[in-house]
């Protein structure tokens, strides 16, 4: 097949573009907000039936940097290559020989609900999983150890209103090393946040926990590489991605992306690609309005994806994980930090 034969030339060519023409401006995008959409769930009673669901992306202005790496892409995409057809299915990681998957240590899937807080529920979620692998006692009691609520109240004490988006990570991994970290419904009683409850530093130390500020480490990238992602889950490294999304108006694919079947089971989107046979339009404009933040925590070079811990509940993909294509991958992602 076409996209099989020109594989180690795909990713060539992506990677000497990178060095050549972007090395000058790494920036990707400027943050302006947030926006609200509404994604189709699986209903958790009747297997069937979807439900429309409310979230809230990132609003996003993209810069002259992004629109160029867009447009090479694009132009190499439909000047050479073509995206894998996905319409009979995906293997799952567990079944193919070439996928690496880390999984997320007990972790549950989160659901940021209809707020602009994908950045810090996706930050949270993966230094959760960090943290269970090297805490016993938190695997076994709490994994979804890290209360959400204290770290955008404390952000919000700090002028960070995080309620709106974040830059990056670093926002919400720096005050947890700084601060230490405040165990789940041990901040106002609220399992989910409210964006109205702010707490001090001083308050915040008084209840939070310092033993774990060492292993809270992570290594930032403001452009987006696709062998330096591998080559971080290939260290045991799970890797938090800023990327762009479409935000069609009236087309759930441009967010949720194309339903999928894995293993005869059907999915509730869960694969962003530029494009599929079954749909003309191109899910990788050159000028996305829309971003969000998810944890990569697996790839496969054989089925050229990766796998995705998302945070818009179980009801959302595959049973909460997504899968991206490379070209999608490569078209529309911004920024990447390794938590190491």
């Amino acid at each position: 097949m076409k996209w099989q034969k020109n594989v180690f030339l795909y990713a060539s060519l992506f990677s000497l573009s990178s060095i050549q023409s972007f090395a000058a401006d790494t920036s990707m995008f400027q943050l302006e907000g947030n926006q609200e959409t509404t994604i189709s769930v699986k209903s958790k009673t009747l297997d069937k039936n979807r439900l429309e669901k409310k979230i809230k992306l990132m609003k996003i202005t993209t810069t002259q940097a992004m629109k160029l790496k867009n447009k090479k892409v694009m132009d190499d995409y439909f000047g050479y290559f073509e995206e894998k057809n996905y319409s009979e299915g995906i293997s799952t990681f567990s079944e193919s020989s070439t996928a690496r998957d880390l999984g997320m240590s007990f972790v549950p899937v989160l659901d940021q609900g209809n707020y602009g807080t994908c950045v810090t529920f996706s930050s949270t979620a993966a230094l959760n999983a960090r943290l269970s692998e090297l805490f016993p006692e938190i695997q076994s009691t709490n994994p979804d150890f890290i209360d959400q609520q204290c770290i955008l109240s404390l952000n919000k004490y700090l002028g960070n209103n995080l309620w709106n988006g974040a830059k990056n990570p670093g926002q919400v991994l720096d005050p947890l090393k700084a601060y230490g970290i405040v165990e789940k419904n041990n901040c106002n009683g609220v399992y989910y946040s409210s964006p109205d409850f702010v707490i001090s530093p001083k308050n915040y130390t008084q209840i939070s926990k310092k033993n774990y500020s060492n292993n809270i480490n992570y290594n930032y990238l403001a452009k987006a590489d696709l062998i330096s992602l591998k080559e971080a889950i290939d260290r045991g490294n799970r890797v938090l991605l800023g990327f762009a999304l479409a935000n069609y108006p009236e087309n759930k694919i441009s967010v949720n992306g194309f339903d999928l079947n894995i293993n005869y089971a059907s999915t509730s989107g869960g694969l962003w690609a530029c494009k599929q046979p079954e749909n003309e339009l191109n899910y990788c404009p050159s000028d996305p309005k829309a971003g969000h933040e998810v944890i990569v925590i697996g790839y496969d070079d054989s089925q050229q994806l990766l796998k995705i811990r998302n945070s818009w509940s179980e009801g959302a993909g595959d049973n909460g994980d997504f899968y991206m294509t490379y070209t999608f991958f490569e078209a529309m992602a911004m920024d990447q930090t390794e938590l190491n």
